[in-house]
């Protein structure tokens, strides 16, 4: 009888184990799925974030923001988007990430294509 408990006791904390490692595993496939980081949370300023459907990978070599720059987003980790040519016809090359500390440089991935921004409304 006393093993029968034992035996479920073990049985409950493997499950719930396997549980709990699943789950921390998805979360850190999300996280790098999303932003090439393997973390469980999302940084402000990540190595690849997404904007207007498009990704853009952060510069080693960080630029100056522009004086005309302006608020256009949000990262998933709170980052604050900036770009200079917004709104703009076709995507902007260049776009800067400010965690609150320090601002990266962003560069559009795979060029600039054909990508029309006039089906893309902020915050819809």
């Amino acid at each position: 009888m006393r093993s029968a408990v034992r035996n479920r006791r073990v049985a409950f904390v493997v499950t719930l184990a396997l549980l709990l490692a699943a789950g921390l595993l998805g979360r850190l496939w999300y996280v790098h799925d999303r932003t090439w980081d393997w973390s469980l949370t999302i940084s402000a300023t990540p190595p690849k974030i997404q904007f207007a459907d498009r990704n853009y990978l952060r510069s080693t070599a960080d630029m100056a923001v522009p004086v005309g720059a302006v608020d256009v987003g949000r990262t998933l980790g709170g980052g604050v988007i900036l770009s200079d040519q917004w709104p703009a016809p076709y995507m902007p090359g260049v776009i800067w990430v400010r965690d609150g500390v320090k601002t990266s440089t962003y560069a559009l991935s795979g060029g600039p294509g054909r990508n029309r921004l006039t089906m893309w409304a902020p915050n819809s």
